[in-house]
């Protein structure tokens, strides 16, 4: 993996306006790829909390140079409320970054590993985009489908929900949230999609300058 994983908690100094920020957007329905509700990309809604929080997270990657760095990333607040686990999948990204706003302990988020290779990836694909677009397509066939789908793989980490921790971790990583039930889920993840030094330079994986520097 190109990135390492990494937990901290307490991310936020002020959480509770957070929170607050996350109580007051709007949200929005999935197109399928993903479950629940999310809010429009806070680099437009909100741009000086998006870039604060986006520069905290390369911070903690790269102490020593993330003001020296041009980076892309997607940032959103997903909300969910539904019940079921999480399908185990890969983001198409440099890393994912997420932190826990509201949920409870059972809300974490895992990492896993392939039993074997190759492994089925298809299989549930048009099935998700069907149902996360209507939560009612949510059922005995679908749930069987996830557990089939998931049974491929090995658990790795499991990381507990707690409201202001951030999860960090390469997105090359198969993962899932552990559940969803009754009680709503909310979380504001970030995709990075590329970062580069602004001076040309290669720059070090983050993993090596983290062992230097932490």
């Amino acid at each position: 993996m190109r990135w390492p994983t990494l937990i901290i908690n307490n991310f936020f100094n002020d959480f509770e306006s957070v929170v607050k920020l996350s109580n007051k957007l709007e949200y929005y329905p999935t197109d399928g790829h993903w479950p629940g509700l999310r809010s429009g990309y806070l680099s437009n809604v909100n741009r000086p909390f998006f870039e604060m929080t986006a520069y905290k997270i390369l911070q903690a990657l790269y102490p020593m140079n993330y003001q020296n760095l041009t980076w892309t990333a997607r940032m959103q607040f997903q909300k969910i409320k539904q019940e079921g686990l999480g399908i185990i999948h890969q983001d198409d990204d440099e890393f994912t970054a997420i932190v826990y706003i509201s949920g409870n302990k059972n809300q974490g988020t895992s990492l896993y590993k392939p039993k074997a290779f190759p492994y089925d990836r298809d299989s549930y694909v048009q099935k998700k985009f069907e149902t996360y677009k209507d939560i009612k397509k949510i059922n005995k066939e679908f749930h069987k489908l996830v557990d089939k789908h998931n049974s491929q793989f090995e658990l790795t980490t499991r990381v507990n929900f707690e409201p202001n921790k951030l999860f960090l971790f390469d997105a090359n990583h198969q993962h899932a949230a552990d559940s969803f039930d009754n009680q709503e889920r909310c979380i504001l993840i970030t995709f990075f999609e590329e970062i580069r030094m602004r001076d040309g330079r290669n720059f070090k994986t983050a993993g090596r300058e983290c062992k230097k520097w932490g």
